[in-house]
């Protein structure tokens, strides 16, 4: 269908640049999993984060029993004078606190990915959906390279630029 004041067939592509809005955002965090992904996010971030500072903590109380015996929440630890076998006692809350750390630490990027991925796949099909239902007036005014192009462009934001910046933020808020 002619445009009747330009005599133009086919219309100029409109498209935003720059950053991604923050509807782009609350859109891909509903396609993640919505509240429930977020929450467990969080959860596994302040896991995570708890394990590290009760890390550094660990190491501070271990250092202090250098000479001296000490108590940790009603438990008593002997000197590391005593020998291998006081040490064994430090290694073994050290170890675990490391171990929920690195679980934490591992469902967290797991969870990210896993909510990046399923985001990606129920956009594409939203997307594809749009596409296949658009008015046949567009695709008659819109060639098929651009379509094509635009929308490999946009399955290429989803799949790698949001699920990149996702972990930047999750890397900077830890």
């Amino acid at each position: 269908a002619e445009d009747a004041e330009s005599g133009k067939l086919i219309e100029a592509e409109q498209r935003e640049h720059g950053l991604s809005s923050i509807k782009t955002w609350f859109l891909w965090f509903k396609h993640a999993g919505g509240l429930a992904y977020v929450f467990v996010l969080i959860l596994a971030l302040g896991i995570d984060r708890t394990a590290y500072v009760a890390t550094e903590w660990w190491l501070a109380r271990w250092t202090l029993a250098a000479e001296e015996p000490i108590v940790v929440f009603g438990r008593t630890f002997p000197a590391q004078t005593d020998g291998i076998t006081a040490q064994y006692e430090y290694l073994k809350v050290y170890a675990i606190i490391l171990l929920i750390s690195f679980v934490a630490a591992s469902q967290r990027s797991l969870w990210a990915v896993r909510g990046g991925a399923r985001s990606a796949r129920s956009l594409f099909y939203v997307m594809t959906e749009r596409v296949l239902h658009a008015p046949l007036s567009y695709f008659e005014t819109t060639p098929l390279g651009r379509v094509l192009n635009r929308f490999t462009y946009d399955i290429e934001i989803l799949d790698h630029t949001l699920v990149e910046n996702m972990s930047v933020l999750l890397i900077a808020t830890s």
